[in-house]
């Protein structure tokens, strides 16, 4: 995919009595991804990570959320259908139709089939090198989506090893080509602070279902369920 200049903001929900956002470790050629104020959402079950709207171009959470219901699959492919009355930007068809354009390029050669009921391609897989395994509680389940990947946590046990797998650079072989972090940041040090906030979310919520969302626009979310 290609490289974008991605300015990253971390924002953070509250963790029951106090909020920790850790710092950045970066080393001498690496620079420090940029933090703002802890944001508290109002049920205290959601942890994001956030581009910059001023330093971000690409498509928002918002936008992708609102069009979604117009990304329609048409022979394993992801097509963009928009109805004739409607408001989007022409700049923002031709973000959307680029991201299905290379997403549908990786469906094609790797032979993935599309399904239509979810619309995800691939099989669901661990994050470990996109193995897959047996169904289980204790693994994470990964399903793929145009707009990027959902992971789900059905346990402790579950969340530990995706901690594991961003802290060990695992997660670069699943995640890797999936998003271009903040220029002058490795992806170590990107997913470093991704396993950091699922550690906030596992502290928080240990009995809890957690799923987390990663986009192509270097948008990670996590929440409970």
């Amino acid at each position: 995919m290609k490289n974008r200049k991605l300015g990253l903001v971390l924002l953070a929900s509250a963790i029951l009595t106090a909020t920790y956002i850790p710092t950045s470790r970066a080393s001498a050629d690496t620079t420090q991804l940029k933090q703002t104020n802890v944001i508290k959402d109002a049920d205290q079950t959601t942890e994001t990570a956030k581009l910059s709207d001023s330093e971000n171009n690409q498509l928002t959470e918002n936008q992708i959320n609102q069009l979604d219901p117009y990304v329609k699959v048409v022979n394993n492919q992801y097509v963009l259908q928009l109805p004739e009355n409607n408001n989007v930007s022409q700049s923002m068809v031709t973000e959307i139709e680029d991201e299905l354009s290379q997403v549908n390029a990786d469906i094609k050669s790797n032979g993935y089939t599309i399904k239509t009921n979810d619309k995800t391609y691939g099989a669901s897989t661990s994050a470990a090198f996109g193995v897959v395994l047996a169904k289980s509680s204790s693994n994470p389940t990964i399903k793929r989506f145009w707009w990027g990947i959902r992971v789900y946590m059905r346990n402790k046990t579950a969340v530990n090893k995706e901690i594991a797998e961003f802290k060990n650079g695992q997660a670069i072989a699943e995640f890797g080509s999936l998003v271009s972090p903040p220029v002058g940041v490795t992806l170590s040090v990107y997913f470093s602070n991704i396993a950091d906030h699922l550690t906030n979310m596992r502290d928080a919520h240990p009995h809890s279902k957690l799923y987390m969302d990663i986009n192509r626009f270097g948008v990670y979310k996590i929440k409970t369920y």
